[in-house]
């Protein structure tokens, strides 16, 4: 149901942010990418202590940002400081104004579990 990739400015290299003819947020896009690699590096030296509970594969680079670009392009933020949360449901119908159908199917029977 997650999008694979998601495009954010601070996976733009240093050429593509040029296109953006605005320095500040070009500077902005590198801290961005400088603070999410400092985080990255220091919960990655963390977990590796405990490898009974956190297996390599599951604590990768590729794998922090996936998280990392999800929680921060697909939460919903509320007005309490630092507190956001998933609702994968509305996600889905925060988009554009498209003709779109759901069907939710249980995964046993195949029956819809809409009324």
């Amino acid at each position: 149901m997650w999008p694979k990739d998601a495009d954010i400015l601070m996976n733009w290299d240093e050429d593509d942010l040029e296109w953006l003819q605005d320095p500040t947020l070009k500077m902005e896009a590198l801290k961005q990418y400088d603070d999410f690699m400092d985080t990255w590096k220091t919960l990655y030296e963390i977990l590796h202590l405990y490898p009974d509970y956190f297996k390599e594969e599951s604590i990768s680079l590729y794998r922090f940002k996936w998280v990392f670009i999800l929680t921060t392009n697909r939460c919903f933020a509320s007005n309490w400081p630092g507190v956001c949360q998933m609702v994968p449901f509305a996600d889905q119908i925060n988009h554009e104004n498209v003709d779109v159908n759901y069907d939710c199917l249980d995964p046993e029977t195949g029956d819809s579990l809409m009324t």
